[in-house]
């Protein structure tokens, strides 16, 4: 639970999690995104981050880990796009980045970035979000996490989403 360093890691799994585990160990998951199709002149007028609902253990602990969060990472966190076990507790150019609604509109759950981090989107490469609650966990010694669908889903209608908004000059 104090390790910080992160433990185990699934790079292929088709789905996500975020909260804890019965051992007060935190789950949280790494999203990349390719975002090098956005114009070098464009200007953000909005991010959103979708995820969809795909099961849950014990309860979902929006309130008892004090919300779900995104921070984001230009590039990528650590040392290599692809996913790492030091990602787990790597910098990020944005903490807390965005805040996720608790209640899902049909099963997803959305987050808008807050504008002060549009700045922190790589219009080169990909960007990286990190989904987890704000609290690493509650002490109860249960399993309590939340699943969402992942971007290896067979199902393509429910891989996660970044939507931006911009406009040129």
């Amino acid at each position: 639970e104090k390790a910080n360093k992160g433990g185990t890691m699934k790079a292929r799994a088709a789905t996500l999690l975020a909260g804890d585990d019965g051992l007060n160990r935190q789950y949280l998951s790494i999203l990349s995104f390719d975002t090098s199709s956005i114009p070098d002149d464009a200007t953000i007028t909005s991010v959103v981050l979708k995820v969809k609902y795909a099961g849950k253990a014990g309860v979902i602990p929006f309130s008892t880990l004090r919300g779900l969060y995104a921070d984001i990472q230009g590039t990528f966190f650590g040392s290599l796009v692809n996913l790492q076990l030091n990602d787990f507790r790597a910098a990020a150019a944005g903490i807390l980045a965005s805040k996720f609604n608790s209640t899902p509109i049909d099963g997803w759950y959305s987050a808008s970035l807050d504008p002060s981090s549009f700045a922190n989107l790589d219009l080169i490469n990909t960007t990286q979000f990190r989904l987890r609650f704000k609290l690493d966990d509650n002490n109860n010694q249960r399993a309590d996490y939340i699943k969402f669908y992942s971007g290896i889903t067979s199902n393509g209608d429910n891989r996660p989403q970044l939507i931006i908004n911009f406009v040129r000059p």
